[in-house]
């Protein structure tokens, strides 16, 4: 599996934007991106990462890759944090 920071500069790439304009578009700076594909950002927003995706046109597999990467979905076998509430289900 990839890293975060190179499947993010590699959708950057195929996208053809710079990481300036991507920046920009989810409130990051142009030194931010960078440093998140060289992999060295180690509090990542998720929420700026679903922007990013969202920017990047990326396909549903694309962005649970790139958030899977960014430790920004749960994995399949984690308990929920939050407990499910089900109305009629006593």
């Amino acid at each position: 599996m990839e890293t975060f920071g190179k499947l993010l500069e590699k959708y950057i790439e195929r996208d053809g934007i710079t990481q300036e304009s991507l920046g920009q578009k989810v409130g990051y700076s142009k030194s931010t991106i960078s440093n998140l594909c060289k992999d060295k950002v180690k509090k990542i927003d998720c929420g700026k990462i679903e922007k990013c995706a969202q920017v990047l046109n990326l396909n549903p597999d694309e962005r649970r890759e790139l958030m899977i990467a960014a430790n920004c979905v749960p994995d399949e076998n984690d308990v929920p944090l939050v407990p499910i509430i089900c109305k009629g289900c006593t």
